[in-house]
């Protein structure tokens, strides 16, 4: 049976923390990334399966959300790799040298998107600040404010070239709609996703998808406000989605998945699993190699080329880990879990019927492990420990068994994830032992937010344990900054 299917090609180490963007180089199918520990990174390929870290970025004073490349053009001829932040500004630097020419400031939040117009000097980027904003890199100046959404501005891109749908914009936020800009006028809105929208990615001239917090990805005509096909799969908040051809896509999610789509059909082709606790982005190389960056600070490479898949040696520790991982039932990574109702391992004689297939194995002794169907390989594969159970049902739990939340090496009664107003979940960790403030001074120092939210955190920690035991936890988990129930 050919190889159809994605396999892995490698594993890059140098950042330090989550890396939140990924974008190709295409001129030799390099990576640019962008992580929370301050820096944007280059990597170029060093051999037929892997990549050489070239040069670190370092301009900015927070975390790098953003990044993009832009080809050579006759202004700039060694091409452009943007960055944009949390410090509100926008990195420009030379592609090929790795050198910080010029920065853009006017955004007053977070910098969250960047895109280009192709075969043009305008930049695109989105912000926090609920607008977008374009840029022209000739003048280093702003040239238009797209101003509409009522809350964060999460995704922004152009529909097309300078002879081809150059005028029309998409913006996507997390008032949960997308507005189409011609002429930098708002000409249309696009509604039907019920929560956040994280990315856009153009199909063509004509049609582009979208992907939510509300688990979905959706496909669009930008001449009509009707959505043409709706993908599920995805057990939590997709955060970014990547054109790998004209029939292929590919999604990335909290669920800690990459899966890969064919364009007319509403089930995904492959699921990977990964080891990290989020998949937060993804890009396809010219080679149709999907790249995607994790919570953990690694960033992993796929391929369908058997010349360029890893050794059977690294394949098998990368399953090994996958393995070992545990998996939260109330975070969404397979949904909710009723002990009684699981089969046994008899269950794993049965082939899978489709790529990517899950199903929950009940172990003895209130252990459940996790199988997803390799259908390439005509084997289940195991994904995990589950911990958690449908009968205890708030965010972060300890197990159904009496286990704790293992978060970052250590054990905690609690793991929450938290929500600010930009929709980006955080880990809070806590064990029914500790001090409420501590905690939440602990969480602040940890990512860097504003001391007026120490009470509220808090206070947060105190409403959601107070008078718990380690196996009965509330049902009305809601988050102190958005008010919603998360998952």
């Amino acid at each position: 049976m050919a190889n159809t299917s994605y396999r892995l090609r490698c594993q890059l180490y140098g950042h330090e923390t989550d890396v939140r963007s990924v974008s190709t180089i295409t001129e030799y199918d390099g990576i640019v990334s962008g992580s929370r520990d301050k820096t944007a990174r280059i990597w170029r390929p060093s051999d037929k399966t892997s990549f050489e870290q070239r040069v670190v970025l370092k301009d900015h004073t927070n975390f790098v959300i953003a990044t993009c490349y832009i080809p050579p053009s006759n202004k700039f001829g060694d091409g452009l790799i943007v960055t944009g932040g949390n410090d509100k500004k926008i990195c420009v630097y030379s592609a090929k040298q790795g050198t910080h020419l010029f920065t853009l400031e006017g955004h007053e939040q977070t910098v969250s998107c960047l895109s280009y117009v192709p075969q043009s000097d305008l930049l695109l980027s989105g912000s926090w600040d609920q607008t977008g904003r374009v840029w022209s890199l000739s003048s280093k100046r702003c040239i238009q404010t797209l101003s509409g959404h009522s809350k964060a501005v999460w995704t922004i891109i152009s529909m097309g070239d300078v002879t081809n749908n150059s005028n029309i914009i998409l913006t996507g936020a997390a008032d949960n709609i997308i507005i189409g800009w011609k002429n930098y006028t708002k000409f249309q809105i696009y509604e039907g996703h019920t929560n956040c929208v994280r990315s856009l990615a153009a199909l063509n001239s004509n049609e582009f998808l979208s992907c939510s917090n509300d688990f979905t990805i959706k496909r669009w005509n930008i001449n009509s406000v009707q959505c043409l096909q709706t993908y599920e799969g995805h057990t939590s908040f997709v955060y970014s989605i990547s054109i790998i051809s004209s029939e292929q896509f590919a999604s990335v999610s909290e669920d800690r998945s990459l899966r890969l789509w064919s364009i007319n059909t509403s089930e995904s082709k492959q699921t990977i699993r990964l080891p990290s606790g989020t998949v937060w982005s993804v890009c396809s190389l010219t080679n149709n190699d999907i790249v995607v960056g994790c919570s953990d600070g690694r960033i992993f490479i796929f391929t369908k080329d058997a010349s360029r898949t890893a050794t059977m040696e690294e394949i098998s520790a990368y399953e090994q880990e996958i393995a070992s991982t545990t998996i939260q039932t109330k975070t969404g990574d397979l949904g909710e879990v009723k002990i009684d109702d699981l089969p046994n391992e008899d269950a794993l004689k049965k082939p899978g019927t489709r790529e990517g297939q899950t199903t929950m194995i009940n172990k003895g002794n209130g252990h459940v492990e996790a199988y997803q169907w390799n259908m390439l390989d005509q084997r289940w594969m195991k994904i995990g420990d589950v911990v958690g159970s449908a009968d205890s049902t708030a965010q972060g739990q300890a197990s159904a068994t009496g286990e704790k939340i293992l978060f970052e090496g250590q054990y905690y009664d609690y793991v929450f994830n938290v929500e600010l107003d930009e929709n980006v979940p955080l880990k809070l960790p806590y064990n029914i032992t500790d001090d409420p403030w501590y905690a939440a001074q602990e969480f602040i120092h940890r990512h860097e937010l504003s001391q007026m939210f120490l009470d509220q955190i808090a206070q947060f920690i105190i409403t959601n344990t107070k008078g718990m035991v380690i196996d009965q936890r509330a049902s009305d988990f809601f988050d102190p900054f958005t008010g919603q129930v998360i998952y």
